[in-house]
């Protein structure tokens, strides 16, 4: 039989329960506010509406990010399980508006991207998820590599003229959707990366 605390442990540290704010906020947004866009991603996601041929590799990088998070809140950080699935199933949401929220707007004045307040709002709504779990996370140096990285191939995607994969252009379109999968793939591993403990030194027992 699974003992109760298994299941659900309270915590006396504030910084457990900045999820509970951070998560009735996103609810608000996503579910009261605007839940078109939330159906229409669950049925992309359930392969009921038609996407992009970048959509493969975003939902193959959320799943492979929900299951790591679900190991890493579990086992290293053993945690229970309701805020495990909860952590978890959060942080895919995080990595995708985080490529969202910049793509868009890095391409405000040049007719790229939908910079409307619905977007803006979602978009912060689903990365604000991540600041309820600071208290897991680990700004490790190659955490800080990793996103000089991912800052710098945004620069040069916009050197290049930021083409985007709707281009008639072969060439182009190889170039966008280089650049397109492989920051979004990047999205999904900073999430990861900043979450996750060292491993040589870490074994982390949290109530």
């Amino acid at each position: 039989m699974v003992k109760v605390s298994k299941i659900f442990a309270l915590s006396s540290d504030y910084r457990d329960w900045l999820f509970v704010p951070f998560l009735i906020q996103w609810i608000v947004v996503n579910v009261v506010l605007y839940y078109p866009y939330l159906r229409f991603i669950f049925e992309v996601g359930i392969f009921q509406q038609k996407a992009n041929v970048i959509f493969p590799y975003t939902w193959a990088s959320a799943l492979l990010l929900f299951f790591y998070a679900l190991y890493i809140f579990l086992k290293r950080y053993r945690l229970d399980y309701v805020r495990t699935v909860l952590y978890s199933l959060s942080m895919p949401f995080v990595a995708t508006s985080l490529f969202e929220i910049i793509w868009q707007n890095i391409g405000s004045g040049i007719h790229v991207g939908n910079q409307s307040v619905i977007t803006e709002v979602i978009n912060f709504s689903s990365i604000a998820l991540i600041v309820s779990v600071f208290k897991f996370w680990r700004t490790k140096r190659s955490f800080l590599i990793l996103t000089i990285l991912y800052l710098l191939i945004w620069i040069l995607w916009l050197s290049v003229g930021y083409p985007q994969i709707n281009t008639s252009s072969h060439i182009l379109f190889i170039v966008s959707f280089s650049f397109n999968v492989g920051l979004k793939i990047l999205s999904f591993i900073l999430v990861a990366a900043l979450i996750t403990p060292t491993f040589a030194s870490e074994n982390i027992v949290i109530t």
